[in-house]
């Protein structure tokens, strides 16, 4: 019982010291988190520009769904 305890943990601590010594996902980890410090950045200096698409839209999204909401609820006659 006590071999069985014992392989268990060594199996445990196997299995922990492999995960933290594994770097398969750190380059996709790195790049992901470049990407989004470039986006960041860009979206500070295109502030403006960016609050208006985003505006815009906004108002494009607002004219269909108000055209949308004009024949729900209405029984047919």
């Amino acid at each position: 019982m006590l071999n069985k305890i014992e392989n268990a943990a060594f199996a445990a601590k196997m299995a922990v010291k492999n995960f933290f010594a594994d770097e398969e996902g750190d380059t996709n980890f790195v790049s992901i988190i470049i990407v989004v410090a470039i986006v960041g950045l860009l979206m500070i200096v295109f502030k403006d520009q960016v609050s208006h698409i985003v505006k815009s839209f906004q108002e494009s999204v607002g004219k269909i769904t108000d055209g949308m909401d004009s024949g729900f609820g209405q029984a047919d006659s």
